[in-house]
């Protein structure tokens, strides 16, 4: 076996040392460090050293037993460099700038003028992170690296391949739009993958491997983690499911209750209504989440029988009405015979989608976090 480069050696081992402060929910003493390292005492102190001059951690003092000296440890932080993510839609783009650990330092959103006109809005998009990046305090040069959420076919170089109602867009990467205004790289993907990635980072899927999240109503999608990873399958078409004439979801997306997952607040309001009066017992309000609901357990069940995902996220908007919807789903499926596979609303409400691109975004650049400072 050949001897091990020196220097990439160190690299390794800052990199292992890093990404257990990064994840860390509070600091880690010598002691946590070098059990989750493996590494010598000499060594860490050589990488915390580094650590510390390029503004990643921090020494800290933790408690003692008041016997002698606290015990070193080291606490990461998280805004030495910046993450930046944009959600388009039918309706409107947002742009937000986060710290390592996605924890928003600004958010801005601009209502488009022409959907149906790619350069219109993806200026309203350059627009509106500029914005955030104002409101956020913090130089450009901060920021590290991007990521642009839209609905639609998008491949993993983040290139749209089809958007149902607007085929304008097929053939842009936006990714590589974006880039061209700013001084850092972009990816882009599908936003209900990217809601999936974000609800297993923050969310409802923390600690599941496999799950799948899923919109339906004016706006339709799901995003299909196998194992960790987002399920693409041919043509990034895995989760387009919704789109098949046979599971009647094109029967959601003029119903009443399908407004709440439009992209117009507006619609989403009268929608949020219905639901009140489902809530006070009103039965012609009843009969309309029992007409959502047929379709919506249809698609459910389809997916329950081929990928068996241990769990069902909703988002996008249903969890405005999971107490009322989330029971007639479970009782569908109980009633079809299907296994019974939890279904539980997002916890991240509207933020699903840009956490997910925000995480994408750290992840495209995590192997060069530690090459330069921020």
């Amino acid at each position: 076996m050949p001897p091990v480069d020196p220097a990439v050696m160190r690299r390794l081992n800052a990199t292992l040392t890093f990404r257990l402060l990064r994840e860390a929910p509070a600091p880690l003493t010598m002691t946590q460090l070098t059990r989750g390292t493996e590494l010598s005492r000499r060594t860490l102190e050589l990488i915390l050293d580094d650590l510390t001059a390029d503004g990643w951690v921090r020494e800290v003092t933790v408690g003692s037993s008041g016997v002698g000296r606290p015990p070193r440890a080291f606490e990461f932080q998280p805004g030495n460099a910046l993450f930046a993510a944009v959600q388009l839609d039918s309706h409107a783009v947002r742009a937000v700038v986060a710290d390592t650990h996605g924890r928003l330092l600004a958010s801005e959103r601009r209502v488009l003028g022409d959907y149906l006109d790619p350069g219109t809005t993806l200026d309203q998009a350059v627009d509106a992170l500029n914005a955030a990046l104002v409101a956020s305090g913090r130089q450009v040069g901060a920021v590290r690296a991007g990521a642009v959420a839209m609905p639609g076919l998008v491949d993993a170089e983040g290139l749209v391949i089809g958007l149902v109602d607007a085929p304008v867009w097929t053939g842009v990467r936006p990714s590589a739009v974006l880039a061209q205004s700013f001084p850092f790289p972009f990816v882009g993907d599908n936003d209900a993958n990217l809601a999936a990635v974000g609800e297993r980072w923050k969310g409802a899927a923390q600690g599941v491997d496999s799950f799948t999240w899923l919109l339906a109503g004016a706006r339709n999608g799901a995003g299909i983690v196998i194992r960790g990873e987002v399920h693409r399958g041919f043509r990034s078409s895995a989760g387009e499911i919704v789109r098949a004439p046979a599971v009647g979801m094109s029967e959601l997306h003029e119903h009443p209750l399908g407004g709440l997952t439009h992209p117009d607040p507006r619609h989403r309001a009268r929608a949020a209504q219905i639901v009140e009066r489902i809530r006070s017992g009103d039965r012609e309000a009843g009969a309309l989440l029992d007409e959502f609901a047929a379709p919506l357990a249809r698609v459910l069940a389809t997916l329950v029988w081929t990928i068996a995902p241990p769990l069902v996220v909703l988002g996008g908007g249903l969890e405005l009405a999971a107490d009322v919807l989330v029971p007639r789903l479970e009782a569908a499926l109980a009633a079809g015979g299907a296994p019974a596979v939890p279904v539980r609303a997002t916890s991240l409400q509207g933020d699903a989608v840009l956490l997910g691109a925000l995480h994408e975004a750290r992840a495209s650049v995590d192997e060069d976090l530690l090459r330069a400072k921020a």
